[in-house]
């Protein structure tokens, strides 16, 4: 089966659809298909050599539509997969017109297109979404919750597939003794900076905890693209009684990145709207085994297979209450990610020939 991806980004740009993309595209090879990815022309994009990679152009606006759809149709697929959204997509419109334009002209080609996220985008692009995605063959989603409210949309071809953590490496460590009382209790969080995420929650609730204990917190990673926010809770750790027990270590390589995630004594993850199943971040922090504190609507209490205690979304005293425990919740042994890409791998083989 030949199957094309389109994705506005690819590692190395700042986009979590870009790792899931590269993922996708490698586990889907792992199962049998022959994959190519046509996407941004882009200095920052590496070449693994995995997959052919075809940039096409630096924006995706409607003047670039044909040659995007001649890149596209190249090789004859018999799958198009669009990635949506995604940051190097650059607001431009040819990535969701893409989805009707090619059922129309390209009959024979099955065209699926994975909405990432619905809920949480402005609500132009809700708009823009809702007119041009339903008319994928199948809407695959990580969490069909985050559709729900998208209007013209059927159930009868929209697919739920789970997702897991980017990474390809889990660092392959023992499970690590709690942090003494008497020391600095390691807190910290990761992932681009944006409202939805709550890191200005965390930062009030690591201050109420540093009043109880000795503790530090890190916020790893590249910090994304929301330059407003981002600048919000620079100013505000700039402000904060605590500054100095503070650390940004803005982009790190893959192997830094998971090696600070896994070091965490507690990973505080408080989203605004409770944990939503397309949430890599979470995803990446329980396949760690690192003890998590997150947000819900619905679940409540400490969870010992996930290692994650969850709490009301917006509670930051309930928040500062589970941090606390981590004495009581140490690291557990990292999971693998392997298994569950290949079963996601299944799951869109089964989509690419029609049987949901």
């Amino acid at each position: 089966m030949k199957v094309t991806l389109v994705s506005g980004s690819l590692p190395d740009m700042t986009c979590g659809v870009a790792e899931y993309t590269a993922r996708l595209a490698e586990s889907l090879i792992d199962a049998g298909a022959a994959v190519r990815v046509v996407t941004t022309r882009d200095d920052r994009i590496r070449d693994v050599g995995a997959y052919p990679i075809v940039q096409v152009a630096e924006r995706w606006g409607l003047r670039q539509l044909p040659r995007i759809l001649r890149a596209i149709l190249r090789e004859r697929p018999d799958v198009v997969h669009v990635q949506y959204p995604s940051t190097g997509y650059r607001h431009g419109l040819a990535p969701g017109l893409l989805v009707p334009i090619l059922r129309v002209i390209a009959p024979r080609t099955r065209v699926v297109a994975t909405v990432h996220e619905y809920r949480h985008t402005h609500w132009l692009h809700k708009a823009y979404a809702a007119v041009t995605m339903p008319w994928a063959a199948v809407i695959v989603t990580p969490d069909e919750s985050q559709i729900a409210s998208m209007p013209l949309i059927g159930r009868r071809n929209v697919v739920e597939i789970p997702l897991t953590s980017n990474f390809r490496l889990i660092p392959e460590t023992d499970a690590m003794t709690p942090t003494p009382r008497g020391e600095d209790l390691i807190i910290g969080t990761w992932g681009m900076l944006r409202r939805d995420k709550g890191i200005d929650l965390a930062l009030d609730a690591f201050e109420a905890v540093v009043s109880h204990r000795p503790a530090r917190f890190v916020i790893a990673g590249d910090p994304g693209a929301d330059s407003a926010y981002i600048r919000e809770i620079a100013e505000r750790i700039a402000a904060s009684p605590v500054r100095d027990r503070i650390t940004l270590t803005g982009r790190l390589d893959e192997v830094d990145l998971l090696a600070t995630i896994a070091s965490l004594d507690a990973c505080v993850l408080p989203y605004r709207a409770g944990l939503e199943g397309n949430r890599g971040t979470y995803a990446t922090a329980a396949l760690l085994g690192v003890y998590t504190v997150t947000t819900s609507s619905t679940a409540r209490g400490f969870d010992s297979p996930s290692n994650t205690s969850f709490v009301p979304p917006g509670d930051v005293n309930s928040l500062v209450a589970a941090i606390l425990e981590a004495q009581e919740h140490p690291r557990r042994r990292p999971g693998d990610a392997s298994e569950q890409w290949a079963s996601i791998a299944e799951r869109h083989l089964q989509v690419y020939a029609g049987r949901r």
